[in-house]
């Protein structure tokens, strides 16, 4: 009997451990919730997106973008038609997540002397069946401050914004030191334009 009582405490042990497991790269088990574990400062480490534009009459422009944290570069190459171009920028990005809700968000472009700070709210999703989410596996980020800084000239402006709705991060592993991001849209606009975006992010808690 002792044994079937044992066993009974080891399957549902396992039962519950599998439960609080989320997704497919997150932690296997993590006493900390998902917003202690967002909250804090992180680098950016990589960036991996592709941006392409259909236009009514055809013609296709593919942006697609790299960014590595070991070399601070990073490339953009763009293809329209027949053109092709590379331009690379010396990048620096950092985030930080607030459990009560609020960001800050500051990219810097080195070789360019600017810089780009942003702040806002930031909430998590529930479950959605339509977007195919689980709940709390994505947050929305509402800008509600962009600062835009040129130190070469010794310039500044910043708007406010209430942004209704905004960009929706979808979390493919948030763990205390390593957050994947995937950031995906597909939309058209009143002219017909067809635009499809598709980004992979990874920050490392600093």
């Amino acid at each position: 009997m002792k044994i079937l009582k044992y066993t009974a405490a080891a399957l549902l042990l396992s039962s519950t451990l599998l439960a609080c497991k989320k997704g497919e790269n997150y932690p296997f088990l993590s006493l900390k919730s998902r917003a202690a574990r967002l909250d804090g400062e992180w680098i950016l480490e990589s960036i991996d997106s592709k941006r392409e534009e259909v236009n009514t009459n055809g013609s296709i422009k593919t942006v697609n973008q790299t960014y590595l944290l070991d070399d601070l570069t990073l490339t953009t190459n763009t293809i329209n038609g027949s053109s092709n171009s590379t331009t690379k920028s010396i990048y620096r990005e950092k985030i930080t997540f607030e459990k009560k809700g609020t960001f800050t968000r500051l990219s810097e472009y080195i070789d360019n002397s600017k810089t780009i700070e942003l702040k806002g709210n930031w909430l998590f999703l529930e479950k959605s069946e339509e977007f195919d989410l689980k709940s709390k596996e994505a947050i929305m980020l509402s800008k509600t401050e962009q600062t835009t800084t040129n130190s070469s000239n010794n310039t500044s402006s910043k708007v406010t914004t209430s942004e209704i709705g905004g960009e929706i991060w979808t979390f493919k592993q948030l763990s205390s030191k390593e957050i994947i991001i995937e950031i995906s849209s597909d939309n058209s606009d009143s002219n017909g334009k067809k635009t499809t975006f598709f980004s992979t992010l990874v920050y490392k808690k600093s």
